[in-house]
């Protein structure tokens, strides 16, 4: 599987060819565009070509022949718009079009008077044909001329075929890859021509003659390497079992030795490695073609890949996403897939709840002998829109099933500390979380309404959500969208960490309203509303803070100098938070010490109520310090700290996990 090193390297697995220059520490491999590989590569300079046809024939690029004749004509400048190519050419013969805006000065003679001679500046919009040998004893590139009129451009000659970008790596929607099993059909299949039959992946990679090879790979994540390059891999001896060390050559699949047995595995695996093949093929030609660097040679896949999508994708994983994609469009064919959908919930009772929506994705899987996760997104194909929320995983943790009619980047799952980010950015969430209207529930990685139709505890105190919840997630839950974001550095106390920005790299999320009503609810105003009436009518009667504090630490059997190690606050602060002293202390020093007392929600609001710390609910920082009294009440005082820094608020105290309280310098892992 690709892997992204950094928001500009991509790697896989690097080998350095005999003879190559070495590159520096920390050089990135950037990926060949076609344009990299005619200007680097093969020499071609767009002006000299250009020039080279406006030499032999300038007349044709007059503007007034009728009354002027080109005698000569000088190209001044090619820029280029973009590189234009088609997919399903054979790699014998690759035609690639550079379109782009030529300014061309001709020298042009009167036809009524010769003696009158002008220079006339002409611009216009053309293309540049290339002819590509990508067989691997050729590896050339021929120029083949101008292309002027636009309805003799590649693409508008083959409008119903697939484009290539400007990596020639297909530009692929749904409908492309709905087209993709009947081409490789009829260029491999010729016998199952105009039937809607899966294609086996093991059978699709012997008609391809690709070699296929079981190795014993070394990381144990990885089930399957493709090679689009020589390298090297263990492979393992039929016959002896054994894995050497051997050379793959280029275009070969190697496959763990562990999945051979394993029919879901090996099926899903082969068919990845062979998207890799059909997809990528021009791709990685051109990555062929760099000289004097470190060449990535094996494109591999992981147990878990992660599929991204949104925002600006590198070619890698442009690829990898195509090679996840592919596989349940050839091992699930449409129409037999979605008519065998229809039956089985036809069988079910035909209503889409929770329990026919896991059996139909079960049931699916078992039939076609794919991944259920592959069987998932096949039924979404088929307009299943209530199989979202199966099988769905947050870092790693599988969740609950849950219907979920949502579409695009928009998601109930969300990790708790992303939705801390958003909540300090949008003061519409603040709102809707500070007061406990929504609630977050670990287990399922959602925010649900704070209501006992949806949500219930476990003897432990646990949250999880109701079988009702689960079918009614729309009615119940946050909605976020995914957006894509990159990881820059940042100094915190002299300290570099890690703070997420714009760009590539790992998700943000947003909190959306989907239908466009209010963010306010009715039940949210008036359980606010509640709060603060309770919290009012407490105050009139209300113990003095200095009393409450010695009774909660009495209580808890907590001495001056335990606190103040358990929440950071100094012994002197909380000696005259024990003393009748008319001082008012910040919102963050009392929520710390709500906090290392492990008061529960009620409690700690009076408790901060009577210390008159003012809160300020416009103010991000203390709507977060306020959640985190609410939600993390349990946890150390230093592990909330941490969660603050790393989502680039101020901590409530020094004392940080993993940082030093006295020098804030982060603490070596030993």
């Amino acid at each position: 599987m690709t892997r992204q090193k950094e928001s500009v390297d991509y790697w896989i697995t690097m080998e350095r060819p005999s003879g190559a220059k070495k590159r520096s520490s920390g050089e990135p491999f950037r990926p060949y565009t076609v344009i990299d590989a005619l200007i680097k590569e093969y020499g071609r300079c767009f002006v000299k070509d250009l020039q080279e046809k406006v030499d032999c024939c300038p007349k044709e690029y007059s503007r007034d022949p009728e009354n002027w004749e080109a005698v000569r004509g000088k190209v001044v400048s090619f820029c280029v718009l973009r590189p234009e190519s088609i997919f399903d050419q054979p790699l014998d013969s690759v035609y690639v079009d550079i379109a782009g805006s030529a300014r061309i000065v001709l020298e042009e003679i009167s036809k009524e008077n010769p003696e009158i001679r002008r220079k006339n500046v002409v611009e216009e919009t053309l293309r540049l044909r290339y002819l590509f040998d990508f067989r691997n004893c050729q590896m050339t590139c021929g120029y083949i001329g101008v292309i002027r009129d636009e309805r003799d451009s590649l693409i508008s000659m083959n409008p119903q075929r697939v484009h290539l970008d400007k990596y020639l790596i297909p530009v692929l929607n749904a409908a492309a890859y709905e087209m993709i099993p009947y081409w490789i059909r009829w260029n491999w299949f010729p016998e199952t021509w105009g039937t809607d039959r899966p294609i086996d992946p093991e059978e699709l990679i012997h008609r391809l003659e690709i070699p296929l090879l079981k190795g014993a790979l070394g990381d144990a994540d990885i089930q399957g390497e493709y090679f689009f390059a020589p390298g090297m891999e263990k492979i393992v001896e039929p016959d002896t079992e054994a894995a050497e060390l051997t050379e793959v050559n280029p275009g070969s699949i190697v496959v763990s030795r562990w999945i051979h047995d394993y029919e879901t595995a090996w099926g899903s695996t082969l068919a990845h490695e062979v998207a890799h093949a059909i997809l990528g093929r021009y791709f990685y030609c051109l990555q062929r073609l760099q000289r004097g660097s470190y060449l990535p040679y094996v494109c591999k896949r992981e147990k878990e890949a992660v599929r991204k999508q949104g925002g600006e994708l590198s070619p890698f994983e442009q690829i990898e996403i195509q090679a996840n994609t592919l596989p349940r469009y050839l091992m699930i064919p449409r129409k037999e897939g979605a008519e065998r959908a229809k039956h089985l919930l036809s069988y079910y009772g035909g209503i889409r709840n929770l329990e026919n929506m896991r059996r139909l994705v079960d049931d699916l899987a078992e039939h076609y002998g794919t991944t259920k996760t592959m069987a998932k997104s096949r039924l979404i194909d088929f307009g299943y829109l209530e199989a979202r929320g199966i099988l769905q995983s947050e870092n790693g943790k599988l969740i609950p099933s849950y219907i979920s009619g949502l579409t695009g980047m928009k998601t109930y799952v969300v990790e708790e500390k992303d939705a801390v980010l958003e909540m300090i950015r949008n003061p519409d969430l603040r709102k809707l979380l500070i007061f406990g209207e929504y609630l977050y529930v670990p287990e399922s990685s959602c925010y649900c309404r704070n209501d006992l139709i949806y949500l219930i505890r476990d003897k432990c105190g646990q949250l999880h959500l109701t079988r009702y919840a689960r079918e009614h997630m729309d009615e119940c839950c946050l909605t976020f969208e995914k957006i894509r974001i990159g990881r820059t550095d940042t100094d915190v106390n002299g300290v570099s960490l890690k703070a997420a920005t714009p760009g590539k790299g790992r998700y943000a999320v947003h909190y959306i309203k989907t239908d466009g009503t209010p963010m306010e609810t009715p039940a949210g105003l008036a359980l606010r509303k509640q709060i603060e009436e309770e919290i009012k009518e407490r105050t009139k009667y209300k113990t003095p803070f200095f009393k409450m504090t010695t009774e909660l630490m009495k209580e808890r059997g907590l001495k001056v100098d335990m606190l103040s190690e358990e929440s950071g606050v100094s012994e002197r602060t909380i000696v005259n938070m024990r003393s009748d002293k008319n001082i008012q202390y910040p919102y963050s020093i009392v929520a710390a010490v709500c906090i290392a007392m492990h008061l529960p929600p009620s409690l700690s609001f009076e408790y901060l109520e009577r210390s008159r710390a003012v809160f300020n609910d416009t103010d991000p920082y203390m709507c977060l310090y306020r959640y985190m009294v609410m939600n993390h009440y349990q946890e150390p005082v230093a592990k909330v700290n941490r969660w603050l820094l790393e989502a680039g608020a101020p901590p409530m105290t020094n004392k940080v996990e993993g940082f030093n309280d006295e020098t804030g310098e982060q603490l070596s892992v030993n």
